[in-house]
């Protein structure tokens, strides 16, 4: 009998150990990270919102927050003008950020060279997007660089690597 409750117990261990979230950002910042793709505009409004709070907040988080800055704009279709936003912050996790943001960081770095009409730029950053996402096995964020990928690949008429 002891032992089956010792087994229970172990399992629930484990179920919540697995189903913790990051406590090291604001719960701000997660809350942005979720609303980008669902409601973009209410993601930037809690943002710009957060961002006086930013230059006390860590290095971590600033460059979170800049992160999600990018991706909220970018599911909102606001082209991107510069690359000006974008490269620090892959710097950032380029040098030892969390490695966790490291692809979604190479792949709007990619959206913003798409934008500026530089697709050999933005092939190479999605490239080092999935070089990056097979470290840390991110389904999603390998899906959509592939998607990307091949999007541009198709728009030049490269057919055979596109479907690839």
């Amino acid at each position: 009998m002891r032992k089956w409750w010792f087994i229970v117990l172990w399992l629930m261990m484990l179920g919540l150990a697995g189903c913790q979230q990051r406590t090291d950002y604001p719960a701000q910042l997660l809350l942005a990270d979720s609303l980008a793709s669902a409601d973009p505009t209410t993601a930037i409004t809690l943002l710009s919102v957060m961002e006086e709070d930013m230059n006390q907040a860590p290095k971590a988080t600033q460059m979170l927050h800049r992160l999600l800055s990018i991706k909220a704009a970018d599911k909102a279709y606001i082209p991107h003008t510069t690359d000006s936003l974008i490269l620090p912050v892959v710097q950032y996790y380029e040098q030892g950020g969390d490695p966790d943001y490291l692809g979604e960081a190479y792949y709007y770095a990619g959206r913003v060279y798409r934008d500026l009409n530089d697709a050999p730029l933005a092939l190479a950053y999605f490239q080092k997007g999935l070089d990056a996402t097979q470290q840390n096995k991110s389904q999603w964020v390998s899906s959509v660089l592939y998607a990307q990928m091949g999007e541009i690949y198709y728009y030049q008429s490269l057919y055979p690597e596109a479907l690839a």
